[in-house]
């Protein structure tokens, strides 16, 4: 009977748990935005669509949101190619964003580093570099 008891009480905390997250998946796209073609080189347009998963937990009085997902298409792009690399990151509690993805394969790739703040339903920002320059960019849902 004890046992049962400890069992019930695991599954009730976790069902607790489970019940004060909040996900929300979307996918997000740039829409056309201009950089270099390579780094110094002439300019280029580009654009990507992202998915964005929203894991979203009470902590006290705040909450955290966690997003992680995948960077869905990438156009424009010659060597670095993007697809299906993994995206991880954070929104603070003031509705700053940050998300960037793994290392590319490719040498001299780097990351896609994301940082903005949600207005409404579309994320302002920018890719800090890029091609070798800032980018400023807005995400809006993808209809």
């Amino acid at each position: 009977m004890e046992i049962l008891v400890k069992r019930l009480a695991l599954f009730l905390i976790a069902l607790t748990f489970c019940a004060n997250q909040a996900n929300a998946k979307e996918v997000f796209t740039s829409g056309q935005f201009r950089a270099p073609c390579t780094v110094g080189g002439k300019e280029c347009e580009f654009s990507f669509d992202v998915e964005m998963n929203f894991v979203e937990t009470p902590v006290g009085d705040k909450k955290i949101t966690e997003i992680n997902g995948k960077v869905l298409t990438m156009y424009g792009v010659r060597a670095c190619r993007w697809e299906d690399a993994p995206i991880k990151g954070t929104i603070a509690a003031n509705g700053t964003m940050r998300w960037r993805t793994d290392k590319n394969a490719v040498a001299d790739c780097g990351s896609l580093v994301f940082e903005g703040k949600k207005e409404g339903d579309i994320f302002v920002g920018a890719f800090p570099k890029f091609q070798g320059v800032r980018v400023d960019l807005s995400l809006k849902p993808k209809k």
